[in-house]
């Protein structure tokens, strides 16, 4: 007789977790997550501030810096500097035409020839420093000087902003290359500019008697309202020259901000179901690591176009069109002026070794543009070790409910 099978008895052996058989620790990967979500938003929050700071001066220099840099004081050109500009142009012309804009560009740019009378506004954003500046930095060629201002003009009308009583500095300068003028100009803040070019027109459009003349184009008499419109108009046209550098150096800093509002929101946000259900699944854990993720890299991506800029514009307009004199023999450098006709960036016209403002505040915007994008860099590798430390505890309750669901499988 065959006695009865024994029933099968499972060998009972202790059972591992999850985290130990994949040899994964949830209070280790909570420290890493915290430690470098916190390191990395600190450091994503300095190198937002230090980019947005960088970008906004980058493209707003005061005027006055550069006239520090072309004459060695920072006064600008004002309605009576314009005035005496005015005089002197009646005084000194041999026919009796009437001033006009076309006049003023071809005083203070490089024109080889008088332009027509309509001459474009926007042209004049580009004008040489004597045009913004009140002080020459030495007294120019046909004319005399005495107690630091012009007090003779030859007749023949020389260019480069020359008239009676205008002063000449006593102060040291820095020469100033041809080659960078475009970067010189397009830097300053527009609000300058357009303050020098409103007084320019109010002075220019009325007669010695202070009448009103009439525009050679529209044949209609200019008015303060007109002067005010097109200074208006001056100063969009300002800012409109801007726009794609300014665009391209504010996109790094609105994507790391938005990088650091994500991230933030995901690394120190309580878990709770409800609210997901709120939110329709917005609130989400994953979804936001996902999305704060894929905003650091379109930050990171956006510094190193930003660097890129920085880059060109300065080795452009600075690197190719000055050099670092100190140090060399006065055989090579004289008046702030290298032996080949290099202008020099950190000697003066007394031979002092002493930085270009100007350049030196642009140095300075760009070493901080750069170093708050090298943080921006650093805490996105920061904020995706820790975005991957949730992921991977994500995973893993997912990886658990299905060993649950196996289970009860078993069971039926």
């Amino acid at each position: 007789q065959l006695s009865p099978p024994k029933p099968r008895t499972r060998n009972h052996m202790p059972e591992k977790s999850v985290e130990e058989t994949l040899g994964w620790s949830e209070d280790y990967a909570k420290r890493v997550r915290k430690i470098t979500g916190v390191l990395g938003l600190i450091l994503l929050f300095c190198g937002v501030i230090c980019q947005w700071v960088a970008a906004s001066r980058m493209s707003g220099v005061p005027l006055g810096l550069l006239c520090k840099a072309y004459s060695g004081m920072d006064d600008l050109n004002d309605i009576d500097s314009w005035t005496k500009f005015k005089y002197e142009f009646y005084n000194n012309r041999d026919s009796q035409g009437v001033l006009d804009l076309a006049d003023v560009a071809y005083e203070f740019s490089t024109l080889p020839q008088r332009p027509d009378a309509n001459y474009p506004l926007d042209n004049l954003l580009g004008s040489l420093p004597s045009f913004w500046c009140k002080h020459l930095p030495e007294c120019p060629a046909g004319t005399s000087c005495a107690g630091n201002s012009i007090v003779y003009v030859n007749a023949s009308w020389a260019r480069g902003g020359v008239w009676e009583g205008r002063p000449v500095t006593t102060e040291p300068h820095w020469n100033i290359a041809a080659e960078s003028m475009g970067f010189y100009g397009n830097p300053i803040r527009c609000s300058d500019k357009t303050k020098v070019f409103h007084d320019m027109l109010m002075a220019i459009h009325t007669t010695i008697s202070g009448e009103w003349t009439e525009d050679p184009a529209t044949e209609a008499r200019w008015s303060e309202d007109a002067v005010n419109r097109a200074s208006t108009e001056f100063l969009h046209s300002c800012q409109a020259s801007k726009g794609s550098l300014g665009y391209i150096l504010a996109c790094g800093p609105v994507f790391s901000s938005l990088a650091c509002v994500v991230c933030a929101f995901v690394l120190f946000r309580q878990p709770s179901s409800s609210t997901d259900k709120k939110c329709g699944g917005c609130c989400d854990s994953t979804l936001g690591a996902n999305i704060g993720q894929g905003l650091a890299i379109m930050a990171v991506a956006m510094a190193l176009i930003g660097f890129w800029v920085i880059a060109y514009e300065v080795s452009q307009e600075i690197g190719q069109s000055y050099m670092f004199c100190s140090g060399a023999p006065n055989v090579l450098v004289k008046d702030g002026v290298y032996f080949d006709d290099t202008s020099c960036a950190d000697v003066n016209s007394d031979g002092e070794k002493s930085m270009n403002p100007f350049l030196n505040f642009q140095f300075g915007v760009t070493a901080l543009y750069t170093a708050g994008g090298t943080c921006n860099i650093i805490a996105t590798f920061l904020l995706v070790v820790a975005i991957s430390k949730m992921n991977e505890s994500s995973k893993l309750m997912q990886f658990k409910n299905f060993e649950g669901r196996d289970e009860d499988d078993d069971d039926l």
